[in-house]
């Protein structure tokens, strides 16, 4: 069974929320421990025999050999339940998300005290990822080493196919996964089984069986080999447009400003959420820098 494989890999001071739970700023750490109850996990539309996804990448030439190991190592898992397909397009600084797919950027975006940024629209009636787009800020990472850049790639990625942190213990033995939050970012740059047998959880193995995400589809989104329909209406997306000017600010004001709820908080990562409404829902997880 994939999560008895995974209760393998489970850390004892790992904990499972829902991290929709209470609206609490004292929020403890979204972890992943043994996932049993799935209803907690966003997922992008799946038949439930593995995931296809297009990664975009609107980055710049001094990032693109980063994305490409990153995306070479998250299609090669095993268990496999990742088929990557990989396409660029013109350098992009705002990284605006669009259905069905991962963008992936990179820019100056300034004193904001994240390094890395994932954005999501989640469906919460449904339970699905409609698109993600990750940033990655060179006002920090123009002077990180590359092992420091690769962990970050990674570890934005990885929250773009709907994983959470591993652990938030910066100083504990590290679990050797880029989803788990380290200081020590060469032992931690790349995904491992665990983190595969994870996603075969949430989109089933390759050639494999599993229920799928969703059984009501009715149109194809961009990258996505499932076809579903789409909630994001013209005025949730005026409000998403709206929302991530938002995101400009320093990491730890976000939750002061109208509409933001903050889910968790410690001094390595923030993660908040807003209500668009159509039962649409803004994530945000920040990686902080460790200044």
């Amino acid at each position: 069974d994939t999560f008895d494989e995974l209760s393998e890999w489970r850390n004892d001071d790992l904990v499972d929320i829902d991290p929709f739970g209470p609206n609490d700023d004292t929020i403890p750490s979204f972890n992943a421990s043994d996932p049993t109850d799935q209803a907690t996990y966003y997922r992008w539309a799946n038949e439930g025999e593995g995931l296809s996804m297009e990664v975009v990448s609107a980055l710049d030439e001094d990032w693109q050999g980063i994305f490409e190991v990153a995306l070479r190592e998250w299609d090669n898992g095993s268990p496999d339940s990742l088929t990557l397909t990989s396409s660029r397009i013109a350098y992009e600084y705002e990284c605006e998300g669009e259905d069905g797919i991962i963008k992936v950027c990179n820019g100056n975006y300034g004193a904001t005290k994240w390094r890395g940024l994932n954005e999501v629209l989640l469906d919460r009636r449904r339970n699905l990822i409609l698109q993600s787009s990750a940033k990655l800020n060179e006002y920090y990472l123009s002077r990180a080493t590359r092992d420091q850049k690769q962990y970050t790639m990674c570890h934005e990625i990885g929250h773009g196919f709907g994983l959470p942190h591993w652990d938030e213990d910066f100083d504990n033995r590290d679990l050797g996964n880029c989803m788990d939050y380290t200081s020590r970012p060469q032992d931690n740059k790349t995904p491992d089984e665990s983190n595969f047998i994870f996603l075969v959880g949430l989109y089933g193995e390759i050639g494999g069986t599993q229920a799928p995400s969703d059984p009501s589809r009715t149109r194809m989104l961009r990258g996505s080999s499932t076809t579903v329909e789409s909630s994001i209406t013209d005025e949730v997306r005026r409000r998403y447009l709206e929302a991530r000017k938002d995101l400009e600010g320093v990491a730890d004001d976000l939750h002061a400003l109208p509409h933001w709820r903050r889910l968790e908080s410690n001094a390595f990562g923030e993660a908040h959420e807003m209500d668009l409404g159509d039962d649409v829902v803004l994530k945000v997880e920040m990686l902080l820098a460790d200044e």
